[in-house]
Formats: structure tokens, C-alpha cells, sequence
């Protein structure tokens, strides 16, 4: 009762209402076009840095969580050196990548271990501007088709691993009022795995050996595309691709599935879409595809591994849990993006690095890691 009293101070609340308002704001931002967003959020991040500079936060936590991003950016900035043939949407590309985690992490540096909060406040957040913007859409239609079906997903996830089913209830309708179908492959996935890493005692083999699985499949799935195999699967099948097939099929030559193919460099495929201004297909709308017609066959395959080496790294510092956390949300994000450029989405990114963060760095998981630490100076 006396520390709930000492939590529960006027200061305190008084500092919640304001950081949920500010969230709230954020996915307002977040949601709108433009360059602007990517400006502001910048601007927040150095804010932020500055302000959380001399705070005390585990730096391995903001290596598990960029890792895969900083190989993915160093892969694809080698592979357009050797081409030699930056665009200006290889710089639009990687602004893509760097602003969402620039900003994830300023959020971690500042409010460290209470990023469970924080992401508590987004998830609030998300449903606030979501309802609010398709207010009458759903009371018109039942449903209004956005891309916050892929936020709801994610938060989703990290509220079965918080074991926080009412908030898992409301983000499973909110994501069905938004009405994207590979959002519920995702979440159906992701929790899957996590349920079948929980039965079996969260072992690190198990989780590595998920993780191979799934390299070998993506690396199937780019060969069932080139192939044909995959538009055949899904004319015989009767699936509807919108047109995802026919777009596919058109960048077939320009690229190989041979170990031999080193990729064509970040923001290729961005600059030939432009090139032929089909009006539906600003974007592949597929982004492993994308990454591995960036990266080429040795480059894709470093980048999924690094993935691997962040689980590596979440289970020794952190926990089995935070690892099990990590291969969830990566499972997730995988799916998503067979069929969908949800790599280039500020609104999709931002909240699943801030999840990752608070898995990371949850009070319950750093006070076992100290523990550890304590005993073995004692035996020392």
C-alpha cells in the first residue's frame, strides 16, 4: 500500500496524463503523408538523446534491437557502391530504416526502463487516432481498411507475452475494424511460436531452430516467386494477388536466384517503380523480395542471420523470455512482409521497435540478470 501511495503522487500522474497525450499526438504523426513526420521525429530524437544522456540503460538492449537494421543498411549501401548507382531513392530508403529506430531508441535513452509504460501510452494512443479518424467509417461500414491493422498486430503479440489478455482482446478487434487479412496470418504465427517456445521451456535451440526453419523458408518463398511456382500455387488455388503476381513477374529478369546475384542496391526497386508510374504500385508491395533484390543472395542471408545473432544476444543478456519476445515480433514482421511494404510504414516501425525495447528491458527480467551478477561477485 505505501509504495502504491508513493507511485500514485500528483507529480507522477500529473507526468502520465502528459506523456499519453504526447503519444497520442505521435500517432496522429505518425498517420499523416508526407516528409514532414520524419523532420519533426528527428528533431524529438536529438531532443531526447540530449535529455536522457547521463540516465543508466543497458547499451546491449540498442544492439539486439539495431543490429539487423545497421547490417541491412551497410549491406545495401556495399551492394549500391558496387553498382554504382545511387538514386535519390536510396536515400529515401534509408531514411526509411534510420528515422524509426533513430527515434526508438531516443525514447529508450530517455525513459529507460519505463518503456512499459510508454508502450502502454502508444498502444492507447494508436486506438485513440484510429478511432477518432475512422470514427464514422466504422459506424457507416463495420470496418475501415488501414494500415494500423498491422500496429494492433504487433501490440497485439506483446500483450499475449505480457499475458495481458483483455489488452490482446482489444487489440484483436481493433485490428479486425482495420480489416488487413495477413495481419491475422502474422498474429496467428507469431503467437504460435511463442506458445510452442513456452512449452517447451523457452530453449534457445528451440527458438535458433525456428529461426533456421525460417530462413530456409523465406529463401523458398524468393525461389517459389522467381519460379513461378508461387503465381501457379495461387491461380490453381483461386487467391487473388491484386495484381501482386503480374508485378512480380515483371521484375523476374532483372534479377536471379543464384548465389551469384549480389543485389542492385537500396532504393532500386523504388526507382524503377517510379520509373514506370503504374498508379496502384508506387511499391512492390512485397518486402522480402525487396530486400533480397537489394541485398543480392549473400547479403539477404547475412541480413536474416543477424536476426539470429539478436536472439543469440537477447537470451544471454537479457533472458529467455526477451528472446522468445524478439523471435515473436520478428516472426510477425515476416509475414507481413510476404505481401506488403510494411518496411517503408513510420507508423508500423516505431511502435514495434519501442515493443522490442520494453521486452528487453522489463524490471522483472534486469533484476534476474542482477542476481545473477550479485551471486557470482559473492562466490567470487
Amino acid at each position: 500500500m505505501k509504495d502504491l501511495k508513493e507511485k500514485f503522487t500528483v507529480p507522477n500522474i500529473l507526468r502520465w496524463c502528459i506523456e499519453l497525450i504526447l503519444m497520442t499526438i505521435l500517432y496522429f504523426i505518425l498517420h499523416s503523408g508526407g516528409m514532414k513526420k520524419y523532420v519533426l521525429l528527428i528533431a524529438v530524437s536529438v531532443i531526447l538523446f540530449f535529455l536522457g544522456r547521463k540516465k543508466k540503460w543497458p547499451a546491449e538492449a540498442v544492439l539486439c534491437v539495431t543490429l539487423p537494421i545497421v547490417s541491412y543498411l551497410l549491406l545495401g549501401g556495399l551492394s549500391t557502391f558496387l553498382n554504382a548507382n545511387p538514386q535519390m531513392t536510396s536515400v529515401k530508403d534509408m531514411l526509411f530504416w534510420i528515422v524509426p529506430i533513430f527515434f526508438a531508441c531516443a525514447l529508450y535513452v530517455y525513459f529507460g526502463k519505463d518503456m512499459e509504460r510508454i508502450v502502454d501510452f502508444q498502444f492507447i494512443g494508436s486506438c485513440v487516432a484510429y478511432l477518432y479518424r475512422y470514427r464514422r467509417w466504422i459506424q457507416w461500414y463495420g470496418k475501415a481498411e488501414d494500415s494500423f491493422a498491422f500496429v494492433f498486430g504487433a501490440f497485439a503479440i506483446y500483450y499475449v507475452y505480457k499475458k495481458r489478455w483483455f489488452a490482446v482482446l482489444i487489440a484483436m478487434i481493433l485490428m479486425y475494424f482495420a480489416d488487413k487479412k495477413i495481419a491475422f496470418l502474422a498474429v496467428a504465427a507469431a503467437v504460435a511460436v511463442l506458445f510452442l517456445l513456452w512449452i517447451f521451456k523457452k530453449g534457445k535451440i528451440l527458438a535458433m531452430t525456428i529461426w533456421s526453419l525460417g530462413i530456409s523458408g523465406i529463401f523458398y518463398y524468393i525461389y517459389a516467386i522467381h519460379s513461378g511456382v508461387l503465381k501457379n500455387l495461387c491461380y490453381n488455388m483461386g487467391i487473388i494477388g491484386n495484381g501482386r503476381m503480374t508485378m512480380y513477374d515483371r521484375f523476374r529478369e532483372i534479377y536471379e536466384f543464384s548465389p551469384f546475384f549480389f543485389g542492385n542496391g537500396l532504393g532500386n526497386i523504388a526507382n524503377i517503380l517510379d520509373c514506370w508510374a503504374i498508379p496502384t504500385y508506387d511499391h512492390l508491395h512485397n518486402d522480402l523480395l525487396k530486400f533480397y533484390f537489394e541485398l543480392g543472395f549473400l547479403g539477404f542471408l547475412i541480413f536474416m542471420i543477424s536476426y539470429g545473432v539478436t536472439f543469440y544476444l537477447a537470451e544471454k543478456r537479457f533472458g529467455k523470455s526477451q528472446m522468445c519476445g524478439l523471435l515473436a515480433m520478428t516472426v510477425h514482421s515476416m509475414v507481413l512482409f510476404m505481401t506488403d511494404n510494411v518496411s517503408v510504414y513510420i507508423l508500423y516501425l516505431v511502435p514495434v521497435y519501442s515493443i522490442c525495447f520494453a521486452m528487453l528491458v522489463s524490471e522483472e527480467k534486469q533484476s534476474t540478470y542482477l542476481h545473477k551478477v550479485m551471486n557470482r561477485d559473492k562466490i567470487k
